[in-house]
């Protein structure tokens, strides 16, 4: 998709102009992690001079299929640690903070980590994991321990229907 933009010679911005989309809408189909609707399929068409099935079928749809494959691999092969070994990793690493530093304390906070790790790659986006309950959790205790914010800090907790709406719409 940026490759097709690019040969067009339009940036973000302008896409999103021509075809009244968000530039967040752009850069999302660029980073594969949503496809458009069939009014977007059509308005890209459109700005391209092409039809939806030359995007879709054509070269630019193996492109985008191609891209996916990359960047799938990519991911696996940045998680060095798989999904079975992560909580002896995070056990261990208590520990020796525990044994090593005297972080008993502050250390047990790794383990909320674990279910953030087990979250599925669809929703392992940096907003999605703000807005996780989990580390809405992990930010109020941190905000306790640290910052003594215990009363003002519970409030985070009404956040968590918030962002539910706003940001589950999936």
């Amino acid at each position: 998709m940026r490759a097709l933009r690019k040969e067009n010679g339009l940036n973000k911005v302008e896409l999103a102009a021509k075809i009244n989309v968000t530039k967040e809408d752009v850069e999302a189909w660029e980073e594969n992690e949503k496809e458009p609707t069939p009014l977007q399929w059509v308005a890209l068409a459109k700005a391209y001079n092409t039809t939806v099935e030359a995007l879709q079928d054509g070269e630019e749809r193996s492109y985008f299929k191609y891209k996916a494959e990359i960047e799938n691999e990519a991911k696996k092969a940045k998680r060095f640690i798989n999904k079975a070994n992560y909580p002896i990793f995070i056990t261990l690493l208590y520990l020796c903070m525990g044994f090593f530093m005297h972080l008993w304390h502050p250390s047990w906070l790794l383990f909320l980590t674990i279910p953030i790790y087990y979250m599925p790659d669809k929703y392992r986006t940096p907003k999605r994991i703000l807005t996780s309950p989990v580390a809405l959790v992990l930010i109020y205790l941190i905000l306790g321990f640290y910052c003594h914010l215990w009363h003002p800090g519970w409030l985070i907790f009404f956040a968590i229907p918030l962002f539910s709406t706003f940001f589950d719409k999936d």
